[in-house]
């Protein structure tokens, strides 16, 4: 009876093993191909977050480039876009309208005190009222219309915005041709949402400051580094330098091997040539 009952017992768990072993080989092939779909997710993710954070760092440098450049010009952000756009159609370096920009505006600042910038705004038929308070585009766009209302040459606009501080006379032909372009920039900045306010600005900027201020890490670490490693490197290249001085260990070491280089070689031969014979010997038995 206990025989029966252990033999139909080993049955059972030879069934029950082998219905295991076929479920567990149901199981496995499903989760091979979930494990290898998760990776591939996982690494789409990662590079898309690459992807995301490279583009978001690279709108962040252009934002806080853009915040100096307008703060440098007394102007807002739209402002110096809306500069930077129709000097670039025009085919103006904008390093030259930044310089004219800024001279124009300290010109006029000087006006009783010093300059000629009074001469130039009479001969345009401006007034420093006309342009107080006007934003850095709009202010030179007034200067264009006067310029193009005159209609004067590429020379007379030269020698007049000379007393303005303007000296580049690229600079001059943009102003030949009126505000028109200028104004025209600027709206397709505004209509594009690439104008931003001082505050949006500014967190920007003092966002890039702190990520900046990251390389302070890898700075500290080679410090240490180098106060660490440096002095110790410097000792071992001191010992090895006096080893090799007469009668130093790695002089001795040195002229040793080299003395015996040709010793060495004979050897070398000796048995090439041992060999050699020997296989020779063995090939012609063969």
């Amino acid at each position: 009876m206990s025989q029966s009952v252990i033999g139909a017992l080993r049955v059972n768990l030879g069934l029950d093993s082998a219905k295991f072993e076929r479920g567990a080989k149901r199981v496995k092939d499903p989760l091979r191909v979930m494990r290898s779909q998760f990776r591939a997710v996982a690494a789409a993710a990662s590079a898309m977050g690459a992807a995301l954070s490279a583009a978001a760092l690279k709108g962040a440098g252009e934002i806080d480039r853009a915040a100096k450049a307008a703060r440098r010009l007394d102007a807002s952000i739209g402002a110096f876009r809306a500069l930077e756009l129709a000097a670039g159609e025009a085919g103006v370096p904008l390093s030259a309208v930044t310089n004219d920009i800024q001279n124009i505006g300290r010109e006029i600042a000087n006006i009783g005190v010093g300059g000629n910038a009074d001469r130039a705004l009479k001969r345009l038929g401006l007034a420093a009222a006309d342009l107080d308070g006007l934003d850095a585009d709009a202010k030179v766009a007034t200067i264009a219309d006067a310029v193009k209302g005159l209609g004067l040459s590429a020379g007379e606009a030269t020698a007049v915005l000379r007393d303005l501080g303007v000296r580049n006379r690229e600079m001059a032909l943009v102003m030949i041709q009126g505000g028109a372009a200028i104004r025209a920039a600027r709206e397709d900045v505004e209509d594009y949402g690439l104008s931003l306010d001082a505050v949006e600005a500014g967190k920007i900027e003092a966002a890039n400051d702190r990520i900046a201020r990251l390389g302070l890490i890898s700075r500290y670490a080679g410090q240490q580094l180098a106060l660490r490693l440096v002095p110790a490197l410097g000792r071992a290249a001191q010992a090895m330098t006096e080893a090799l001085r007469e009668g130093g260990l790695l002089r001795r070491v040195i002229d040793g091997l080299t003395e015996n280089l040709a010793r060495i070689s004979t050897w070398i031969g000796t048995a090439v040539t041992a060999f050699g014979v020997r296989y020779v010997g063995a090939l012609a038995a063969a």
